[in-house]
């Protein structure tokens, strides 16, 4: 089986890092205090590589993987953030994986639903509500104040914790 993770603020807490530098509303997404193309500035790139890991999310994908299963990391981050985004995961102990950059929440879906991924782990309520659309695949959401009332309104599994996924 192939498992996708998204990045930001579903395995890595990008939002404490953005917190240093923007008032941020949690509860819309995508968030208007980040500029446009903030995230291919050298501080962009720097918040990328800075991020906490989210506790245990390594240790989830890592079992997964250990199970067998194909670990994709699917992100909207931009291109110019590969060599980051790559480092990140080496330094912080997730599973190797492709690593795919997707231009835009309905490009991120359509490209989860054409590689036949069937466990995808997601934060951004525009790409969630895109793939629960099709019902092909189950969908994991990362709980945040913005993507709340999305869960609910489609009866979507979240987790606030990926230790919600170690077997004791």
């Amino acid at each position: 089986m192939v498992v996708g993770a998204d990045l930001c603020n579903t395995i890595a807490n990008v939002n404490l890092e953005l917190l240093k530098y923007f008032s941020i509303n949690y509860l819309t997404y995508p968030f208007s205090e980040v500029p446009q193309g903030f995230f291919e500035t050298s501080r962009g790139l720097e918040i990328l590589l800075k991020a906490e890991p989210l506790p245990n999310a390594h240790a989830v994908l890592r079992n997964l993987n250990g199970q067998g299963h194909r670990i994709e990391y699917i992100t909207n981050r931009p291109k110019s953030a590969y060599f980051v985004t790559r480092r990140w995961l080496e330094l912080n102990g997730f599973p190797a994986g492709r690593i795919v950059f997707t231009e835009n929440p309905e490009e991120k879906a359509n490209y989860v639903i054409s590689r036949g991924i069937q466990l995808f782990f997601e934060d951004d309520p525009r790409v969630i509500s895109n793939l629960n659309k099709t019902g092909a695949l189950e969908i994991f959401v990362k709980d945040w104040q913005y993507n709340r009332s999305l869960v609910r309104q489609q009866g979507l599994k979240s987790f606030k914790r990926w230790s919600e996924f170690l077997v004791s």
